[in-house]
């Protein structure tokens, strides 16, 4: 999810954040079941997906991201680093998520569906910086926050343009494809929210407790269950089951290789080389996340392969529990 600074005293901080953790997962899930629920009673829903996503990913998702570029802190250089950590992570999937998909031989949309899958993870309060949280504490909840604050950035640099070349059966183009975000609200309104951000910050301006308490208590649970429902609402779970071996070479990715990468990644910089090793295991509990909803919101609003990101978004989230419960053990 969005990258979110949660101001918190240490007095039931844990069983604050434990609370929200499970009642983010329910709703996740909840949403998610009412959605294909909802679609097999009321077939003509399924009209809304694409409108309700589109007003999610506009206003909520732009308003979150805002607050959260406006509350971020700067800390010492290996912390700092961290949000380019993740990009070169997000990089670094594309060869395998390109090498998987020219091997399943998947046509233009599916592919970009797959490679969508590949290099967005669930990094945020749903599930990475929760589990940063119950083994690091608050420092550990603020460095996973800092890794995938500009998260968005990269959802609509690079998500957006590259998914854009599959859109159109594999002949689109980047002059499109700007010139598509350039006159589309669904990409500048963002833009500006998120310049906004940063220039509020770096001016020092104060944020307004109201604020971040509409982002962090409000739109955060419209946004996690409003995709979550418009997913639900866009499931053919015939479709989604035909899609299953894309998605297990996607888990592959998240669990295998996304892993690998990070520990190497890591070495090569310095990072186990410091006396402070925290942002080292941060990353590495980030690098073994599941499917991103974002994938899958890209996928919906671009027109790509709803089936297999479903697929894929459900196969991930499912093995990642047994992950998370190794991860606990090992790190606790």
């Amino acid at each position: 999810m969005q990258a979110v600074y949660f101001v918190t005293t240490e007095a039931g901080e844990e069983s604050s954040m434990t609370g929200r953790f499970l009642l983010l997962v329910s709703l996740i899930y909840g949403t998610f079941a009412c959605g294909i629920a909802a679609r097999k009673l009321f077939p003509r829903l399924a009209g809304i997906e694409k409108p309700v996503t589109k007003i999610l990913f506009i206003f909520f998702t732009g308003f979150i991201t805002f607050n959260s570029l406006w509350s971020l802190e700067l800390q010492r250089f290996f912390s700092i680093m961290l949000p380019a950590v993740n990009l070169a992570l997000i990089l670094l999937s594309l060869p395998p998520a390109y090498l998987f998909a020219r091997f399943l031989s998947l046509p233009p949309k599916k592919k970009g569906s797959f490679i969508a899958c590949s290099i967005f993870s669930n990094w945020g309060t749903a599930l990475g910086g929760f589990i940063c949280f119950l083994l690091y504490g608050s420092r550990g909840l603020y460095l996973a926050n800092w890794y995938i604050a500009f998260c968005r950035l990269y959802h609509y640099f690079i998500g957006v343009p590259l998914l854009s070349f599959y859109r159109d059966d594999g002949k689109g183009s980047f002059g499109k494809t700007v010139g598509d975000i350039a006159r589309n609200p669904l990409w500048y309104v963002p833009f500006v929210m998120i310049a906004a951000g940063i220039l509020l910050n770096l001016l020092g301006v104060e944020r307004p407790r109201s604020v971040d308490f509409v982002a962090t208590r409000v739109f955060i649970y419209v946004t996690v269950t409003g995709y979550s429902f418009t997913i639900g609402l866009g499931v053919k779970m015939k479709e989604s089951v035909k899609r299953l071996k894309a998605a297990f070479f996607t888990a592959i990715i998240k669990f295998v290789y996304n892993p690998l990468a990070a520990l190497l990644l890591l070495r090569v910089l310095g990072y186990f080389r410091q006396s402070d090793l925290l942002p080292a295991r941060v990353v590495m509990v980030e690098s073994f996340m599941p499917t991103a909803i974002m994938s899958v919101v890209l996928v919906k609003l671009l027109g790509l392969d709803e089936d297999l990101a479903n697929s894929a978004w459900f196969v991930t989230t499912i093995g990642a529990m047994p992950v998370v419960l190794v991860l606990l053990k090992l790190l606790g």
